[in-house]
């Protein structure tokens, strides 16, 4: 949303989780009228465009998602929030495309997860960064922190502006939604301020995990506090 609120950006959520075979359609027109727009007439354009092709490869529909979007917004740039690797591949196949990757600290992602922190998780959170972090290394991602982000957002998105080659603007600190086409993905949609709100529960119980778990920390703390 951050991204999605430059002017020559718009926010499109999760395009993934609308676009592939398999959707029922139903599920998708309910949430049109949920659309951060307001009343939007772009994604029922998009799925009807789909629709008449229907092709069964996430690449092709992908393909029809973004001449519908260059139609409707032409010079814009769409930021897609999708969050697997079939999709950023098939993205890849047929657009140029900048990749960012947010990194949440290991105490606090796992706190949001299982109310408490514990040494298998911390392991698995290493794991499967370090393996997406492997399988994405070829697009050269943007790794951008949670945790600066979240305390130290001006700064955060002027350094995020210059790896993309925007200008910044006052407007990416308070997003509006309603110039956005996000129907699925980023619970901030539905938050009324439209800022993060960060979850410091691990803040207030320490644990000794962290201590005991360097290699997970050293990790923690090159990637999630870490400036793009």
């Amino acid at each position: 949303m951050i991204v999605g609120s430059h002017p020559d950006c718009i926010a499109v959520g999760e395009v993934a989780n609308v676009i592939r075979a398999g959707v029922k359609p139903s599920w998708i027109e309910n949430h049109y009228p949920i659309c951060t727009c307001g009343h939007c007439t772009f994604w029922p354009k998009v799925m009807d465009a789909i629709n008449l092709q229907n092709p069964s490869k996430l690449s092709d529909r992908y393909r029809i998602f973004l001449e519908v979007f260059a139609e409707r917004f032409p010079g814009k740039i769409a930021v897609d929030s999708s969050k697997t690797l079939d999709a950023l591949d098939a993205l890849q196949t047929c657009s140029e495309c900048s990749v960012i990757r947010i990194v949440r600290d290991v105490r606090g992602w796992n706190y949001s997860k299982k109310g408490k922190i514990s040494p298998r998780m911390m392991i698995a959170w290493l794991r499967s960064n370090k393996a997406l972090e492997n399988a994405i290394k070829d697009y050269h991602p943007i790794s951008v922190g949670y945790e600066p982000m979240v305390f130290d957002t001006r700064t955060t998105v002027e350094k995020l502006c210059k790896r993309l080659s925007l200008d910044f603007t006052e407007e990416m600190l308070e997003p509006n939604v309603s110039k956005q086409h996000i129907l699925v993905g980023n619970p901030m949609r539905v938050n009324k301020e439209h800022r993060i709100k960060y979850d410091s529960r691990w803040m207030q119980k320490p644990s000794l995990w962290p201590v005991l778990l360097k290699p997970v920390m050293d990790y923690n703390e090159k990637h999630a506090y870490s400036y793009p």
